[in-house]
């Protein structure tokens, strides 16, 4: 027998959107390309993408193996980030250190980040 997670993925959606925080985005860095043919050089331009998201405290299921700095946050997602894109919260961006992706099978559910200034 198998477990249809998409209804619990639905409800973390939902639940991040109504209690999370506002304004916090994705922040995708543009790719950079070269013509070595014509000399140019392309860099896209970052694209920001608005997710649900809360703040929560650190505990120990993230503190083994964890390097945790002082104004370190952590935070419940409703996207999944690439590890080399930014947190944006309020205007402020955030570099993302960690990621713990909760994903049963196919079906994502939410992911927690711990991200730096």
């Amino acid at each position: 027998m198998t477990f249809n997670y998409a209804p619990l993925a639905a409800t973390a959606t939902r639940l991040l959107g109504e209690f999370g925080k506002a304004s916090v985005s994705i922040r995708t860095i543009g790719v950079t390309s070269s013509d070595p043919a014509a000399g140019t050089v392309t860099t896209a331009a970052p694209v920001d993408t608005s997710v649900g998201a809360v703040e929560v405290d650190f505990n120990e299921q993230f503190q083994p193996g964890a390097t945790i700095n002082t104004g370190d946050r952590m935070y419940v997602l409703d996207a999944l980030p690439g590890i080399e894109d930014m947190l944006i919260i309020d205007s402020e961006q955030w570099e993302i250190v960690q990621m713990w992706v909760k994903k049963p099978g196919d079906t994502f559910i939410a992911v927690f980040v711990q991200v730096r200034a």
